[in-house]
Parts: structure tokens; C-alpha cells; sequence
């Protein structure tokens, strides 16, 4: 699906960095079961291009607590699963997380997601 392929080519593609520190920032995990979070990655990925560097579609009058704070509520308003997934895509850590994932595989499995400026040799 689209989320899935736009999840791939922000973690592999060396083109995008995130506008975020390393590591995991303080935020309250949602209480709700799965199913039951204020809303989902799907809905919250819509909102990414606020965090990532040099997005065409990111104001550039956003400040760096604003950009942390807007990743700190996405995370907070999806479930852990997801927050813990979001968490290691801002690092493009999830090879490490997801073993078996690798650019090689997403490069095999879906050749349309990355660019080709993208590969590695």
C-alpha cells in the first residue's frame, strides 16, 4: 500500500533527513489498545513533510521546538506499536528493528520506491 512504500523510501532513501535529534524524544505513550488510539500512522503521515528537512511543503518559518513538538504529538496520538515504528524511521533504524529489512529487499520487492540515485553499490 501507499503508507507502506512512503514508510520504505523515508527510511532508505539518503535523500531525506528528518529534522528531529537521534534517538527516542520524551513523550506520553497513548493508554488505548491498537484499534483504539486518537488516530493512526496512516492519518499522521500526512503531517511527516513537517519533519523532514527541506520538505518543499514545510513553512519555512517553523522553528525546531515547533518541528519537535509536532512529532512528539504524532507519536502521542497513535498507539505504541506504531510510535515505537515512527520513533525508529526518524533514525532510519528500521533494518535494526525489522530484521531481514533491508534497502536490498525493498529495492527487489517494490524497484519503484526508491530513486535510482539512491543505490548503493
Amino acid at each position: 500500500n501507499a503508507l507502506l512504500k512512503e514508510v520504505l523510501r523515508l527510511n532508505f532513501d539518503p535523500a531525506v533527513k528528518f529534522d528531529l535529534p537521534q534517538g527516542d524524544p520524551p513523550f506520553k505513550r497513548s493508554p488505548h489498545p491498537v484499534n483504539m488510539a486518537e488516530t493512526n500512522l496512516y492519518a499522521e503521515s500526512k503531517r511527516m513533510y513537517l519533519v523532514i528537512k527541506d520538505h518543499p511543503r514545510r513553512p519555512a518559518n517553523l522553528k525546531r521546538q515547533q518541528i519537535e513538538n509536532i512529532f512528539i504529538q504524532m507519536l502521542e496520538g497513535i498507539n505504541g506499536i506504531e510510535a515505537d515504528m515512527l520513533c525508529s524511521l526518524k533514525d532510519k533504524a528500521l533494518a535494526k528493528r525489522y530484521k531481514g529489512l533491508t534497502e536490498a529487499v525493498v529495492r527487489q520487492a517494490l524497484p519503484d520506491v526508491l530513486p535510482e540515485t539512491a543505490k548503493t553499490a
